[in-house]
């Protein structure tokens, strides 16, 4: 048993132990239980955990209306001990959506949180985490779990779409039980619609009905009451098929992406964007915006045409050369390394990613080598298969990117000649609804990321283990 496993017991069973009531199968499974869900102004989703220190933890929720929230969350060695947040009420400009700060936690120790809507109990049990360790510089880091996924497309009534009958959102179930310490969303964490109903999906209210409509899927409960969640954006959940910096509502999808997740920040002052650093063990998370400041890439006769940006680049290089972890994993929305072009009997397709941004890449690229960054690794969605690329590089550690999707997305039918991918690592290319799971783990001196795909049951595809030794540390 997993030194994870151990320690949810123990959680749980100080719970039981402490008064906490009516702790259901699905909260020994996941830390989760469903929301009453009889009055009005009820919850609608959530409660979701997103940023977190070893002192703090932000909490996400949404109402189906305008009602007083707060939450009660105390130590479970200490259960006389309550504390509450103020009260809230949400608001219908914030489609109702809350975020509520947890404050005065001790590193290392269990919490219960309860949620109040309108003075009512409105879970059946408290949702139950543990903060995180402070992280001693130099010393021996806590082993970690960090999941993956992108490409989660949601069935809509309102577009005449009926919902699937294949079991694809079962995917949710499973990932809800690996017990991990966060989620990365990597991109197209809902689909914006331009159907014929009534309701479009590029305007404003289109836009939000749609993180409205994916957020509150049922299947999707568990998983966000358990491990805590950050997140990047890709087209679909930016704009358009295939937009960048040109997309006229790129405010107004900012605006969402801040109301429906809670990451540690977005972009920097004067410089708008999800882009940002978060991080978990000894695990630097680097999350690029691969959308606000994008040109389109088939645009021509511009040399210098980009991804990110001059001054989304500078950060990355100043916050790379600034970090203190042994992994330093850039996730970005589109891929990062490949050149190939896929090409299949009676067609050929160039995907979206850095690759169509020559110049862009390859100046990062020689920079990375440089100034000898150590550790560093790239992890991606949007493809609608998994696959692991190695790039080798002279004189150099090589550099790996883990591509992760579809989540529920239709898998893609036509790899092609993807099979044939120089970069490509034997045995890790398959078109099925998967997520990944990285398990940092290890001595301070021989710590290493054992890297797995999986699909909709949690069946393996493909395994991979990462040695920091490899990565040049």
């Amino acid at each position: 048993m997993s030194d994870t496993n151990v320690t949810r017991r123990r959680i749980l069973g100080a719970a039981l132990a402490q008064g906490v009531r009516r702790v259901s199968a699905p909260l020994v499974m996941t830390g989760f239980v469903r929301p009453a869900r009889a009055a009005v102004g009820q919850l609608r989703a959530g409660p979701m955990r997103g940023h977190c220190t070893p002192r703090s933890a932000w909490f996400w929720l949404q109402t189906e209306g305008a009602c007083d929230v707060r939450l009660e969350y105390w130590d479970l060695q200490s259960p006389g001990q309550r504390l509450l947040t103020p009260v809230t009420r949400t608001q219908p400009a914030e489609s109702h959506c809350l975020h509520a700060r947890l404050g005065q936690l001790v590193p290392g120790a269990s919490y219960a949180v309860r949620l109040l809507i309108d003075g009512e109990e409105v879970t059946e049990a408290p949702v139950v985490f543990r903060t995180e360790a402070a992280f001693q510089r130099g010393g021996q880091a806590a082993d970690a779990t960090l999941l993956a996924g992108s490409c989660a497309r949601t069935h809509d009534p309102l577009f005449g779409e009926s919902a699937p009958t294949d079991g694809r959102y079962d995917i949710f179930t499973t990932v809800a039980r690996e017990q991990a310490d966060a989620m990365v969303w990597l991109g197209d964490n809902v689909y914006f619609r331009a159907g014929s109903g009534h309701l479009r999906a590029f305007d404003r209210e289109g836009m939000d009905h749609r993180y409205r409509h994916t957020r509150a899927l049922e299947a999707l409960q568990p998983l966000l009451r358990g491990p805590r969640h950050i997140a990047i954006w890709d087209d679909h959940d930016y704009g358009p098929n295939n937009p960048g910096q040109e997309w006229i509502f790129k405010d107004t999808s900012l605006a969402l992406f801040k109301r429906y997740w809670s990451n540690a920040s977005y972009g920097l002052p004067g410089l708008d964007g999800v882009f940002g650093v978060d991080r978990v063990s000894d695990v630097d998370l680097y999350l690029l915006d691969g959308r606000y400041y994008r040109d389109d890439q088939y645009l021509k006769g511009v040399p210098d045409k980009q991804m990110l940006g001059p001054g989304q680049i500078r950060w990355l290089q100043n916050s790379l050369l600034q970090s203190t972890a042994r992994f330093k994993l850039i996730c970005n929305g589109t891929g990062v390394l490949t050149n190939w072009v896929m090409q299949g009997q009676d067609w050929a397709y160039a995907p979206e990613g850095w690759s169509n941004f020559v110049a862009e890449r390859e100046s990062f690229m020689q920079w990375l080598k440089t100034n000898d960054v150590r550790g560093v690794l790239f992890l991606s969605g949007d493809r609608h298969f998994t696959q692991l690329l190695r790039q080798q590089r002279e004189n150099t550690y090589p550099l790996y990117e883990i591509v992760t999707s579809p989540l529920t997305a239709g898998p893609a039918r036509d790899l092609g000649n993807e099979g044939d991918n120089p970069l490509l690592v034997e045995g890790t290319l398959h078109a099925r609804h998967n997520y990944c799971r990285i398990h940092a783990t290890g001595a301070a001196e021989d710590r290493r990321l054992e890297v797995s795909v999986r699909g909709t049951q949690g069946q393996l595809l493909w395994e991979h283990t990462i040695t920091a030794a490899e990565l040049g540390n």
